[in-house]
């Protein structure tokens, strides 16, 4: 496979995985949001392609489930044109640990890198809660914030799990790339 179809395959991927967002899931958390940050970041030769395009595709999701599926969450504005400033940064530092642990992908370092992602994404996430909602602003308050986030982030976890694995298996099941291991 030449490298611009591996390109064109990854791009598939991210487009594919981000328009599951729409599709009605039952859990809340799961989301194939940090699979499709590692993939770009693991994929994308360039930092900037890899960090950016998964970005640009999760605010381009969200703008469309804030303005439907969640628009009763923002009752008093018009358009939502925002996406909470701890989530990019969470999904950023997810990429971020795919683009140091991911140089090469084998069944070990996907997984650590999906755990990883999904506890940075889980402390950087929640700080929002802890900073917006009524907890005490101190360690005590931070604590109890993250614990009410813990039923949460189990999902996220499993979630993070599945998605990473189905989007790095279905890449390596296509274009049989060299720079994943043994993963089918």
């Amino acid at each position: 496979m030449t490298k611009q179809q591996k390109i064109a395959v990854s791009i598939l991927l991210i487009v594919l995985t981000a328009a599951t967002r729409f599709l009605p899931f039952s859990i809340p958390n799961v989301t194939p949001l940090a699979a499709m940050a590692l993939f770009g970041a693991a994929f994308f030769k360039r930092t900037t392609v890899g960090f950016i395009f998964p970005l640009v595709t999760l605010y381009a999701t969200n703008l469309v489930l804030n303005n439907t599926i969640y628009r009763s969450y923002y009752p008093e504005t018009g358009f939502v044109w925002h996406t909470s400033m701890y989530v990019i940064l969470g999904f950023l530092a997810i990429s971020f640990i795919g683009k140091l642990n991911l140089k090469q992908v084998t069944p070990l370092k996907l997984a650590v890198s999906s755990l990883g992602g999904s506890i940075a994404f889980f402390l950087i996430s929640n700080l929002s809660a802890f900073f917006s909602l009524a907890y005490t602003k101190d360690f005590q308050g931070l604590m109890t914030c993250y614990a009410a986030g813990l039923p949460f982030f189990r999902n996220a976890v499993l979630g993070d799990l599945f998605f990473t694995t189905i989007v790095f298996g279905a890449y390596y099941m296509v274009t049989k790339d060299e720079k994943v291991k043994e993963l089918a």
